[in-house]
Formats: structure tokens, C-alpha cells, sequence
């Protein structure tokens, strides 16, 4: 089934853009975007698979049985309408993206102009394998906020964000 949510997706012509909502749906919206302006299409999507799996730095077994269970495991992941960021960071590396820079333009209450803030995310040397591991740690220009350790914890930290965007949208 997920083989056929990801042809649907890809064979889209907004790639599915549009079907993903809300502020756990940002990174999935802003890959499938990317897949809209490099016009990824099933046949570019086997070739990006195939060389995913192939390439010894993501640490896939070199062995049929793992490779299709990877493989299956990847499409799915790909084709939610929700996206984590360790998903994110996999699929830009599918992608073949060896950087990423992001960039946010905040317009923050009561001021006129906004504040942009920019964080380098190189990742050309992570491997797989150490960023599902959670051991490697690219080079990031900026502060970012250590992730919580506990599920209760990042619950609560999701929650309060969704009353702070309910609030922000009700000024």
C-alpha cells in the first residue's frame, strides 16, 4: 500500500503538496515541494532509491531481504503527511542535498519589521548510520534547543507550541 501512496504522490501534479497540514506537516510540505521543483516522477524516484540504498555511508546490508524492508520502511516514511526531523534530514540525504540552509523570517507582535535567522545544516558526511543513531552531530552555525530526553516532556513542549501558534493566530 505504502508503493501506492508514493506513485499517487509522485504522479500528483502538486505532489501532494497541498495534503499536508498543520505544524507537524512543515517539513513533510517543504520536502514534497522540493520533489515538485526538481520534478521527481517514479522513474527518478527508483534511481534515487536505488543509489540510497547502495551507498555504503547509510549503512543499509548488502543483502536483499534488509534492503526491502529499508526500501519499504523508507517509502513509507516519505509519504506521510507528517515528517520528524531525523525523517527530514534522511530524506534531503535521498535527495542527494550535501547542505541545507534554513532560513526563518519571524514577524514577531508589535514590531514592524521581522527578524530572520539563518542555521547551516551541512550533510555530506553524516552517515546514516550515526545520524539514526543519534551520534553524529553536524556542524550547525546558531543555537538550537537540546531536544527532550522523555516522551511526557516533548509531549508537553508540542502541546504548549500549539497553544502558542492557537494564541499567535487569535491576535
Amino acid at each position: 500500500m505504502a508503493r501506492n501512496k508514493i506513485t499517487q504522490l509522485l504522479t500528483s501534479p502538486d505532489k501532494g503538496v497541498n495534503r499536508t497540514t498543520g505544524v507537524n506537516g512543515v517539513l513533510s510540505r517543504m520536502f514534497r515541494i522540493m520533489l515538485l521543483d526538481n520534478g521527481i516522477n517514479p522513474m527518478r524516484w527508483g534511481v534515487l532509491m536505488h543509489s540510497f540504498i547502495n551507498d555504503v555511508r547509510n549503512g543499509v546490508p548488502n543483502n536483499k531481504r534488509d534492503q526491502t524492508s529499508i526500501r519499504g520502511n523508507i517509502t513509507k516514511e516519505f509519504a506521510r503527511p507528517q515528517m520528524t526531523w531525523k525523517v527530514f534530514v534522511k530524506a534531503m540525504r535521498f535527495l542527494h542535498i550535501v547542505h541545507l540552509k534554513i532560513t526563518i523570517e519571524a514577524t514577531h507582535a508589535g514590531k514592524p519589521n521581522p527578524t530572520i535567522h539563518t542555521v547551516n545544516v551541512p550533510l555530506g558526511n553524516i552517515s546514516m548510520q550515526q545520524m539514526l543513531e543519534d551520534t553524529a552531530e553536524p556542524e550547525i552555525e546558531g543555537e538550537l534547543e537540546d531536544e527532550p530526553e522523555d516522551a511526557e516532556e516533548r509531549e508537553q513542549n508540542q502541546e504548549q507550541g500549539l497553544l502558542d501558534l492557537k494564541a499567535a493566530e487569535t491576535v
